[in-house]
Formats: structure tokens, sequence, C-alpha cells
């Protein structure tokens, strides 16, 4: 492995023109960022040499400019309630693709001493990595269940398949053809802190929401193989290699511009905290609970839902989708004695 990253930047920072609730704060910045990465793996690996799974190594670089502003304007504060106005602006520029401008808007609203309301909208730009553009492309050998040796046959299957293994060789890696990551977010929630005596306790809520266009993912191999066969995607069929056997002897599972993925839920996290002569108590509730999850794999394929399902673990995002999360813990504190009980629930 050999990795090369090169940062410069300079950044100018000032607080000017007098609003109802203090001064306005602003930043002007540019960075400069270059990364090389080599990965140079034994010769008898590349050339198929070896046992286990065989491949390119990874040899790319990738630059980026960019300039920002950011601002934060006190609106109005009387003391105990204020309102607060934060926003950004930046432009991206990559030699490997085309740059982009993002922008973010948020505001805060301090309602109560211990009652805050927040919340953002923004536009996202993710750039792909290195190994996501340049990464060399290997075998891998996920599970899979062939849908032309069932009864009846999928539409797509113009004959019984063979299935001689649970697992299929897929070829896994780069793609230096992607583009960046685009979208749009929204969040909204508050936090409340209210006291009771010698109480402390904390409660923060927050929905959000996220749309992305070109979102890299893989699809996984049980996905390509369902959407040939029982959806008559050409695209996905292109990616499967047969043998005159009728056995499929390679998947193409490499990285992909997915056509669109979005998401939304609430996020809610619940803490309190008591100092009593018998020692300090702590507990913690933290629940994210997922309202929708969907993906379309390519331009025209109909949108999924996700939400609450467990697809494919060959995805390169791991293929579970559980409607609720939820950690949760109680912790007793006394002098150097600790004991706590933390759980976990996935739905």
């Amino acid at each position: 492995f050999k990795t090369k990253q090169t940062l410069a930047g300079a950044s100018i920072t000032g607080s000017n023109f007098e609003l109802p609730g203090g001064a306005l704060s602003w930043a002007v910045g540019y960075g400069y960022w270059k990364q090389e990465y080599t990965y140079s793996p034994d010769s008898a690996k590349v050339l198929g040499a070896a046992t286990g799974n065989v491949g390119a190594g990874t040899d790319g670089k990738l630059t980026n400019n960019a300039v920002y502003l950011e601002f934060l304007a006190p609106l109005w504060d009387n003391g105990t309630q204020n309102l607060y106005l934060k926003g950004g602006l930046r432009y991206d520029d990559y030699d490997a693709f085309s740059g982009d401008t993002t922008w973010q808007l948020g505001v805060e609203f301090q309602a109560l001493d211990d009652l805050k309301f927040r919340g953002t909208a923004g536009t996202v730009f993710r750039a792909p990595t290195i190994t996501e553009l340049f990464g060399g492309v290997v075998d891998s050998f996920p599970t899979y269940a062939d849908p032309c040796v069932t009864t009846p046959l999928p539409p797509g299957c113009s004959g019984p398949g063979v299935q001689l293994d649970s697992q299929v060789k897929s070829a896994v890696g780069g793609n230096p053809n992607l583009v960046p990551e685009t979208g749009d977010t929204v969040t909204a929630g508050f936090v409340w802190t209210p006291q009771f005596g010698d109480h402390g306790f904390t409660a923060t809520v927050d929905y959000w929401k996220i749309d992305l266009e070109d979102a890299i993912s893989s699809l996984g191999v049980q996905y390509t193989l369902n959407s040939c066969y029982y959806d008559l995607n050409q695209q996905a069929c292109d990616l499967i290699t047969r043998n005159s056997a009728g056995a499929i002897t390679l998947i193409q599972d490499t990285n992909l511009n997915v056509a669109d993925q979005g998401g939304k839920g609430v996020d809610t996290e619940l803490r309190w905290n008591y100092a009593s002569n018998v020692g300090q108590f702590e507990a913690a509730f933290l629940w994210s609970h997922l309202i929708e999850r969907t993906k379309t794999a390519f331009p025209g394929d109909a949108e999924q839902d996700l939400s609450g399902r467990y697809t494919d673990p060959t995805a390169q995002d791991g293929g579970a989708y559980a409607n609720d999360k939820i950690n949760y813990s109680f912790q007793w504190m006394w002098n150097d004695l600790s004991v706590g009980y933390l759980g976990e629930y996935i739905s």
C-alpha cells in the first residue's frame, strides 16, 4: 500500500454588521486536497495464478479545489429567548468529474430556558473515493439462489438452470465512470432540558429526510438475479454470465450510480442522571425509527421501499433496514464501583 495526501488552505473570519441579537459572524475560505493511492497485490493474485480471491490492484489519484462562505446571524436575543440563522455556500471542483455547488440554511430558536427548536435544509455532494473509482476488480463469492432452478420458472428464464453450490463468483471493485452523489436534506427537531429538582433530564427529537441522486452503491448479486429473471430488466441480465450447462459462472457487481435513494425517519434520545447519597445514577434511551427507505436501481426501474426488510446482504449497504433500532442503558456509580446494564433491540 502507498498513500500520499497533500492539503493546503486559507480562511478569513470576521464579525460585522450589528443585528438585533448581536454581530454577524462570517468566514470565507479556500481548500486544496489531493490524494494518491496505490495498492500492488502479489503478481500471482493479479494473474489469477493463486488460490483464493484474485484480482487487480488499485492505482489512482484525485484532486479537489474548494471555496466556501459561512455565516451566523443572531437575529434576536432578549437574554432568555434568541433566534439564530446560519448558513453556508460551497463550491467543489474535482479533476475527475464536474464540480458542484452546495448550500445549507439552518435556524435555531431558544423558545424557553429549557426548550430549543432547530431545523436545517440544504443540498449534499459526495465525490466517489479513489477506491470506488479506481479500485481493481477482484473476485468475491457471495451466497445466492438461482431463480431459474425454481418451479414454476420465472418469466425471464429461457430454461431450467443449474446450481451446484451455495456461492457464486462475482466481480466487485471500482468504476472509473462514477459521478458524485448529489441530493437534498431536511432536518427538524427540538431539545428539551427541564429541571426536576436534583434530576437532570434531556430529550432530543429530530425528524430527517434525505433524497440522493446517483447514489454510489452496488446492487448485490441476488438483486441482480431477481431483477433480470422476475422483472425482465435487460440491464441486470447483461451482468450475468451462464455456461452451456445453464450454471451461472460470473455476476458483475462493481460500484454503480444507482438511479436514486431516499430515506426518512425520526431519531429520539432521552438521558437522565441523578446524584444521590448512595451514588450517581444514569440512564439513556436512544431510538431510531425508519419511516421509509427507498432505492431505485436503474432509471425507469420501479422504486422499492426497503424499510422493515432484510433484502440482500451482498449489497454494499448491507441489505438490512430495520424499522426500529433501540439502545438503552442504566448505570450506577459509587466511588470506584460501577454497575451497568446495556441492551439493544432491532425490530
